[in-house]
């Protein structure tokens, strides 16, 4: 693995009625006339029935009629608004079924930023802007830093307390899975030479002293960000907005929250009795963790007994997450692996052994719980499954199934068991993203996407947005179709990023495709993803992004005639 490698992973991390009339199908406007209609389009429907269509209307928030422009046309009334798609090719919204929206919002708006792979010195100097500029006197959020670049193998915290002897600093990884911080930040933390590893976590030791470097491995983290002061309610409302403006740019008009906190959920029901929200969201409330659920263990089992207080018109609640294992990334490589010489799960590397897994699987699925599983690992996928396989024998098909979230490392003995079993395989993030890298030939077959859908799996795209600098899904949409190995097409791998996402969290017959009776949940891109290269794809604009029939975001390059 190189350094141009390094650099890559950097950069990334109410059905209603209808009937159909010639070639035009409508629901029943005999009592008004559309409110909207859009003509002359390129219209994606990923409806198997009718996978392209001209023209559709909108009435309200829902899509009344699709067919040909003259259709839509003779359809329309005096106070009809007409849209004229000039040829666009419109598909339906974009679900990201993994995404940290606040977190995300927190990482872009709010905390210092490092620049791309910096060194030492240029770390240092950007803290030292950052302070200038901060109005809290006490710590600095900051990220991330890259600990493969040479010269950073040795960061620790005397670097930092040369320059911040009196203020705390808090530096997260590349990976978001791991820290760096100084003494002041382990002096209000209570971490000594005597601190003992959590569950799940290290607290990096000099091997002479025997004192704490600064360094702070996947769970050692909550020692200190709790103790962090929480961010107060406007630095996180408008980290929330900013997230959901971003969506919309991308074309997102749903989402999996896969980090529910106690703060999240909070915002959220906020937003969305405000009307600022305009997107669905499935919230997974964490669970047994309290480095990613901002809360106690205990804290976060009565949110999650809770969790239907906080439900409402777009965000439904009945969803956990659970981390099984850490990042598959240097230089701790914390996933749980399957050792080659004996075909033996890494079973030190696992958060959480089968059978409790499998005992809370089973609690959750009488509930009715969509459960998201962190797996990183081949051996935490397999024990996963394991686990599904006690916790899901006899229950009901209709009861939501568990998504597998990341999904890059599966035996391949193991491939088959997603569909057998209903395990929704989510494929974040990736460096598929990207394409091929010189040197990194071993994730050429990581997102077994092929292999999968062969098996008869379903597949959901996602960003997992916190890593990468936007939830830009069009990079992906390229990838996944022109990989080295394990490439599918066109068509599925758009059926992936939208219809599969709605059916994952129960929503098939609201929205994820376009078809009458649904809502208008829909985006006009600025190119035909039919019509041009694999590699015009990654850099596919979005136009417009329609929300309940709503428009919530319009390009500036947009026609003047769509405002």
């Amino acid at each position: 693995m190189n350094e141009k490698m390094f650099g890559l992973i950097r950069g990334l991390f109410l059905i209603l009625p209808f009937f159909v009339f010639f070639s035009t199908v409508t629901a029943d406007l005999s009592e008004s006339s559309s409110e909207t209609i859009y003509i002359n389009g390129r219209i994606y429907t990923v409806d198997d029935e009718r996978r392209w269509v001209e023209a559709m209307a909108v009435t309200g928030a829902v899509i009344s009629a699709v067919g040909s422009t003259a259709d839509m046309k003779s359809m329309a009334g005096k106070s009809t608004r007409v849209i004229d798609l000039q040829g666009k090719m419109v598909m339906p919204g974009i679900h990201d079924a993994h995404t940290h929206l606040l977190h995300a919002g927190l990482k872009w708006t709010h905390e210092c930023r490092l620049p791309p792979n910096a060194g030492r010195d240029a770390i240092l100097e950007t803290l030292q802007g950052c302070s200038e500029q901060s109005e809290d006197d006490d710590w600095i959020v900051a990220g991330d830093y890259n600990p493969n670049i040479p010269g950073n193998e040795k960061l620790d915290r005397k670097f930092l307390d040369q320059a911040f002897p009196d203020k705390a600093i808090y530096i997260y990884d590349f990976t978001i899975h791991h820290a760096l911080v100084n003494s002041k930040a382990l002096t209000l933390a209570g971490i000594h030479s005597g601190t003992a590893d959590p569950p799940g976590g290290k607290v990096v030791k000099d091997i002479v002293t025997g004192e704490p470097t600064g360094e702070l491995i996947e769970m050692a983290t909550a020692l200190v960000s709790r103790v962090i002061p929480p961010y107060d309610a406007e630095i996180n409302g408008n980290a929330l907005r900013y997230s959901i403006a971003r969506c919309h740019q991308y074309g997102i008009t749903s989402v999996q929250e896969a980090s529910g906190t106690p703060t999240l959920l909070q915002l959220y029901n906020e937003f969305d009795h405000s009307q600022e929200l305009n997107l669905f969201v499935m919230t997974h409330i964490v669970w047994g963790s309290e480095k990613w659920g901002d809360e106690t263990v205990s804290g976060l089992d009565d949110l999650i007994a809770a969790r239907d207080k906080f439900s409402s018109r777009h965000v439904t609640t009945n969803a956990t997450k659970v981390w099984m294992d850490g990042a598959p990334l240097p230089p701790h490589f914390t996933q749980a692996g399957i050792e080659a010489t004996s075909d033996g799960v890494q079973l030190d590397k696992l958060l959480f052994d089968q059978k409790r897994l499998a005992d809370k699987l089973t609690e959750w699925s009488q509930l009715g719980i969509k459960p998201k599983i962190h797996v990183a690992g081949a051996g935490s996928v397999r024990v996963a499954l394991n686990a599904i396989e006690d916790a899901y024998r006899g229950v009901p098909t209709q009861v939501p199934r568990p998504d597998l979230a990341h999904s890059n490392l599966i035996s391949e003995v193991d491939v088959e068991r997603y569909a057998k079993l209903g395990v929704v395989a989510e494929m974040s993030p990736a460096i598929w993203h990207y394409g091929h890298v010189e040197g990194f030939e071993v994730v050429d077959d990581w997102w077994p996407f092929a292999s999968l859908l062969a098996a008869g799996a379903h597949i959901t795209i996602a960003s997992d947005w916190i890593l990468p600098p936007n939830p830009n899904l069009f990079p992906a949409l390229a990838g996944v179709i022109s990989r080295p190995k394990e490439s599918v097409g066109l068509a599925d791998a758009i059926e992936m990023m939208t219809r599969n996402g709605a059916v994952s969290v129960g929503q098939f017959d609201r929205f994820g495709s376009i078809e009458v009776g649904k809502l208008a949940n829909f985006i006009v891109l600025d190119r035909d993803l039919f019509a041009i290269k694999t590699s015009e794809i990654a850099t596919t604009n979005v136009l417009m992004t329609v929300f309940e029939g709503k428009t919530v975001y319009l390009n500036a390059i947009a026609s003047p005639k769509w405002r």
